[in-house]
């Protein structure tokens, strides 16, 4: 158990550093990209969206999953899996190569021909990589992955800029991201020494493919479904407002997503390991719920009452509209990491099924909520979204409490939502006080350093349990400051 919280805990940090480090620099980068293009030239990415992600996730299949959760792992599994991803790149490559006209006159946008057949190498490149990525995963080595990430962020930024500066417009994206694909590639192969050896076995694919089908589904019908709203807002309305939403969505990503699945993939390999350990399984559920609950509540609020100043100070006022998109998605943010969490354990402990089922009910709302709103507007296709991941999250849980008698949580999640709600009171009055942007995002930073200051003096259990967790990391001269 002591050895499993270390490793895990190294995974977690790893697995953070990537998701903050590496997404920071993205960020940094996006915001430097996005003062120089236009919301059209984000527009235009959008269009494509659903195309790239759909194959991009026909092509892992659920195998990556299945991988990690099964206990004896071979060679054979490896190379049966590596050689189908790449079989099923090339088929799905080539269909969008033949198919660019039709989305481009679908969207009546002629450019879009080219740009799809050239974004599509990046799946490709892609499908050379997923064997690599999930054995690190598998064995919680995040620090690698964390280090090539960081490398290809800032290889492909620094691409991004130089072109979008020199009037490349969206091929400034385009190029951006096929150069952090090949930059990946080659780290990824450089620095994990798996190599694929010329097998593929039948047996191996269907006993892979028979976890994996559950989690392959719950995936295919949530790309379809998150990013159905590209296509219906690039047809129904202008491609600037599609910008708009895009670059929320991608802020929504970086800050809320990306952390969820960092702390996820660590999280899923952990739960994996106790699957037959129910005392202390339940036990690390309730630490890392609540472990969970101290930072995203407050950190999700944060960057709701944040949204406005951070977006008319980096971005300027042409990026204003963005404003409401990405505090409406935010507030999807209190809900997603703990939805996602318990499709993480129903996962590592073999139910894939109930995972499957649980999933299916929040696309059914998701899809309830597009054809009553979409002609509504782009917020009320937001606020479905809101809806059908409050609705997954309640269904998740009573899924689990029917495998583990889970210990109540909800009187702790109270008090931190409690100090979060006051922290963005203060922060409100601060933007009402202040003219200054700059201002307003220090003070309202300070006052959210303030909840965790709360937190110490009371010793609050999710502050606690927390800072138990990396309690190792602390040196000892420092401990008394925690």
């Amino acid at each position: 158990m002591t050895d499993l919280k270390s490793k895990t805990l190294n995974g977690v940090i790893w697995s953070f550093v990537d998701a903050f480090g590496v997404y920071f620099i993205r960020f940094g980068f996006t915001i430097a990209i996005a003062r120089k293009l236009a919301p059209r030239d984000y527009g235009l990415v959008g269009m494509i969206a659903i195309f790239i992600a759909l194959s991009t996730l026909i092509i892992e299949g659920g195998f990556s999953t299945a991988l990690i959760q099964k206990k004896e792992t071979t060679k054979t599994d490896y190379s049966t899996v590596f050689f189908f991803n790449i079989f099923t790149a090339l088929i799905l490559y080539f269909l969008l190569y033949f198919t660019a006209g039709f989305i481009s006159d679908f969207y009546n946008e002629p450019q879009l021909k080219l740009i799809i057949r050239v974004a599509g190498i990046g799946i490709i490149l892609g499908s050379l990589i997923t064997i690599h990525v999930t054995i690190l995963a598998k064995n919680l080595d995040f620090k690698k992955q964390a280090i090539i990430n960081a490398t290809s962020a800032l290889s492909s930024g620094i691409t991004g800029i130089i072109l979008a500066f020199h009037g490349y417009g969206v091929w400034s994206l385009i190029l951006q991201t096929l150069m952090g694909s090949t930059i990946s590639v080659s780290l990824f192969w450089m620095m994990q020494k798996w190599r694929p050896q010329f097998i593929f076995s039948f047996s191996s694919f269907a006993s892979l493919y028979k976890y994996g089908i559950n989690i392959f589904l719950q995936g295919f019908t949530g790309v379809i479904l998150s990013n159905i709203y590209y296509p219906l807002i690039g047809k129904f309305y202008k491609a600037s407002e599609l910008g708009f939403f895009s670059n929320a969505d991608r802020f929504y990503q970086i800050f809320v997503q990306r952390i969820t699945i960092a702390y996820g993939r660590a999280a899923f390999s952990s739960f994996a390991q106790l699957q037959d350990d129910s005392e202390n399984f339940v036990i690390v559920y309730r630490k890392s719920t609540l472990a969970l609950a101290f930072f995203l509540i407050p950190f999700t609020a944060f960057l709701i009452v944040s949204a406005k100043p951070l977006i008319l100070f980096l971005l300027t006022n042409k990026w204003a509209m963005t404003i409401p998109y990405l505090q409406l998605l935010y507030l999807d943010g209190f809900f997603f990491p703990f939805y996602q969490q318990n499709q993480n354990i129903l996962c590592a402990l073999g139910k894939s099924n109930l995972s499957l089922k649980v999933d299916l009910i929040k696309k059914a709302s998701i899809l309830l909520g597009i054809i009553f709103t979409f002609q509504i507007g782009v917020k009320a296709l937001i606020i479905s979204q809101i809806l059908s991941t409050i609705i997954g999250f309640f269904y998740g849980n009573y899924c689990l409490s029917k495998i583990h008698k889970l210990q109540n949580v909800s009187g702790n999640i109270f008090q931190i939502i409690f100090l979060t709600l006051f922290c963005v009171f203060c922060s409100l009055i601060v933007e009402y006080l202040f003219n200054n942007y700059l201002i307003i995002i220090l003070l309202q930073l300070a006052i959210f350093f303030g909840y965790i200051i709360i937190n110490k003096v009371f010793r609050l259990v999710g502050y606690c349990y927390f800072l138990s967790f990396f309690d190792s990391l602390i040196p000892i001269n420092m401990k008394r400051y925690f």
